[in-house]
């Protein structure tokens, strides 16, 4: 009898052993990031899912797994992205997966619980379990990271995230080997410098990891963990690692010039709301967005899937707003410097990972192409997390001295948990919309109704649906809100001439292009709808009124005089536009190919030959648009194999352009 009780005591040390706090904590963290996302797994390809993955052909193949290292992000160098990584990932997955959306979303997420887990081990090397534990697992379930984990193409913010708390993990795993010195072998310096190519590799924002893995070698650390290294005993015992980092971030901006021909971006895409602002007036118009900023890292209550200018206002001087958020900031800063003066450096590591994070997309180095979006918020986040973390350390350190381990855990468990069950019931509604398209941009107007995107692109999903009433509908709202985007401008007036609503169509350029001056893609569709209706003289009228006033201008005042002239029957005229313009912009491809085209058309085959010949070392136009050329030269010729071989290139470089199918169906019957 009495030996009875000791089997369960001998069950319970088992249980114990299988359910240590570690393993528990482990299990809630994988649950808590996972969880909210879990009904993405049914979700399909959304938003800019469909550009980067599915209409990007060469990622449908093995062969693109390759070729990801070498291409754009769009498929099209123009747009100025480069990020082979994400690139290659998507590839990977897509003949993984045989294009099913299902294991993209698997992906996001499993790369989420991942970072989430790295951010638990790294919040414990300068604070407890306990604040260790609450602080990954409020990230876990943060909100405000939705946009980067539900959207497929978003989650690359994720993989910077997780690369970047890959290498900073390796570098102080490696400096705990010294008391209180930073001395970084060659193997962790390697590690962390292939983890950091890793991420500015998956997208720009990671280009601040090395600056933020000094300041954690520097001051991310418990104040019991002795002696805390200098500036200079960090920038001297981790020189292996910056030069290797240095590196590493020549190596993929050297690839990116290669792949991209340059290293900016596309004036085109770059949102319009600051495109032409200088420094000072992007400046203060983030500046005054702060506030905004830290509400959705602090307290993400409301999201928004874009935030344009009716929430984020443009500014050219500054604002009360703008110098109180300066302000604010200043005193952030001022008391984070004050703790670390006194010993304690976390906060301000802490404050600096949110700034050097969000600096990239902050549009105060460079314009980017949004205003805001939460998506960019990822990395930044991790800061808050430390923040986080590092409040939660000192509260149960105060209460622990006050009435003991249970009582600190009470008055520190109780209100982060409470506020973690809060982010859970915020982000798990949120991931829903993103399962198509329609109920995303309809999700979209329901949170912002005074915001033109939203409209915009709804109106863009009906227009590709030929639904054309429809797409009018939400475009006149979206250009009612925001009448000077001249995108926008650019959908509609397509809508109204694809219901033949011509009048209507000139009616909304005319006044678009005096709303907007400074647009030309708006002027050359006025100027396109001006010829279409009121004939090839109202476009020279139009072009002597609007003087060219730089070199973009210039080279559209001779392609559409060159066309009028061309629709009033005087080819002539035309071909000396054409070389008058040429005279100041000799390097144009556009116009050498235009005045070859003109040229074929009048007869003057040599001629058109080798000015055809200058475009294409200029790439001055569509490969197959070029190729399609000579081909006609050729059969104008009399050589039709030639011109069979010139449009069959053309075909295989765009097998989608249906004219070339019907040209080349033309060369066969005409053989």
């Amino acid at each position: 009898m009495s030996s009875a009780p000791l089997p369960s005591t001998g069950a319970s040390k088992g249980w114990r052993g299988i359910f240590t706090a570690e393993r528990v904590a482990l299990f809630l963290l994988i649950l808590a990031a996972a969880l909210p996302y879990l009904s993405s797994l049914t979700f399909g390809f959304v938003y800019d899912d469909l550009g980067v993955i599915v209409e990007v052909p060469s990622r449908h193949t093995w062969l693109g797994v390759a070729q990801a290292w070498v291409q754009s992000y769009w498929g099209n160098p123009e747009t100025g992205l480069y990020r082979p990584v994400a690139q290659f990932m998507y590839a990977l997955l897509w003949n993984l997966g045989g294009g099913k959306p299902w294991i993209f979303h698997l992906y996001a997420i499993v790369i989420h619980v991942a970072t989430t887990l790295g951010l638990w081990w790294l919040l414990a090397r300068a604070t407890n379990k306990w604040a260790a534990f609450f602080g990954a697992l409020l990230f876990a379930v943060d909100p405000v990271h939705v946009e980067a984990v539900a959207n497929i193409v978003n989650s690359s913010e994720v993989l910077v995230a997780m690369f970047g708390i890959a290498c900073i993990g390796v570098l102080l795993r490696a400096s705990m080997k010294s008391d209180g010195g930073v001395v970084i072998g060659w193997k962790p310096a390697l590690l962390a410098a292939g983890a950091y190519m890793l991420a500015i590799g998956a997208k720009e924002s990671g280009a601040g990891i090395p600056a933020i893995a000094f300041l954690c070698l520097w001051g991310w650390r418990s104040e019991s963990s002795g002696r805390q290294p200098t500036f200079r005993e960090v920038l001297v015992g981790g020189w292996r690692v910056w030069s290797l980092c240095t590196v590493a971030l020549v190596s993929v901006v050297t690839a990116r010039f290669f792949v991209l021909g340059g290293l900016t971006v596309s004036q085109h895409w770059v949102t319009h709301e600051v495109r032409n602002f200088g420094f000072a007036p992007r400046f203060w118009t983030m500046t005054a967005a702060w506030p905004l900023i830290g509400r959705l890292l602090v307290w993400p209550s409301r999201l928004r899937m874009h935030y344009g200018s009716d929430i984020v206002i443009p500014l050219t001087e500054p604002t009360i707003w703008a110098v109180l958020s300066l302000a604010a900031a200043a005193l952030i800063v001022i008391a984070a410097a004050l703790l670390a003066r006194r010993g304690d450096r976390r906060p301000l590591v802490s404050i600096a990972w949110v700034a050097i994070a969000f600096l990239p997309a902050s549009n105060l180095l460079v314009p980017t192409g949004q205003l805001l979006a939460e998506r960019t918020l990822y990395l930044p986040s991790v800061g808050i997390a430390l923040l986080v973390a590092w409040g939660a350390n000192q509260l149960y350190g105060a209460a622990r001295d006050l009435g003991g381990a249970f009582a600190a855990k009470l008055v520190t468990g109780v209100p982060l948990a409470a506020i973690a069950v809060g982010g859970l019931l915020v982000t798990y509604p949120e991931v829903i919309p993103w399962q198509t398209n329609y109920t995303l941009f309809l999700h979209g107007i329901e949170q912002a109704p005074r915001a033109s995107r939203p409209w915009q692109l709804m109106g863009d999903l009906y227009a590709n649906k030929n639904e054309h009433q429809r797409a009018i509908k939400y475009l006149q709202r979206a250009h009612a809100l925001e009448p000077g985007n001249d995108n926008i401008v650019f959908f509609y007036s397509e809508q109204l001439h694809a219901i033949g609503a011509y009048e209507g169509e000139l009616a909304l350029l005319r006044d678009a292009s005096k709303e907007n001056p400074g647009s030309e893609q708006t002027w050359v569709m006025y100027l396109v709808a001006l010829g279409t209706r009121r004939g090839p003289d109202s476009v020279l009228a139009e072009l002597a009124r609007v003087p060219a006033h730089d070199s973009t201008s210039l080279n559209w005042h001779a392609v559409m005089k060159g066309e009028a002239y061309y629709n009033k029957d005087l080819p002539d005229s035309a071909i000396a536009t054409y070389r008058q313009a040429l005279v100041q912009q000799p390097h144009s491809g556009n116009l050498h190919y235009l005045l070859a085209n003109m040229l074929r058309q009048t007869g003057k085959l040599p001629e058109a030959t080798k000015e055809l010949a200058i475009a294409d070392s200029l790439k001055g136009g569509r490969p197959e648009a070029i190729l399609r050329m000579r081909s006609e030269i050729a059969l104008a010729r009399g050589d039709s194999a030639a011109a069979r071989k010139w449009i069959s290139q053309a075909i295989r470089i765009a097998p989608l352009d249906s004219s070339l199918v019907v040209f080349q169906r033309t060369l066969g019957r005409a053989s």
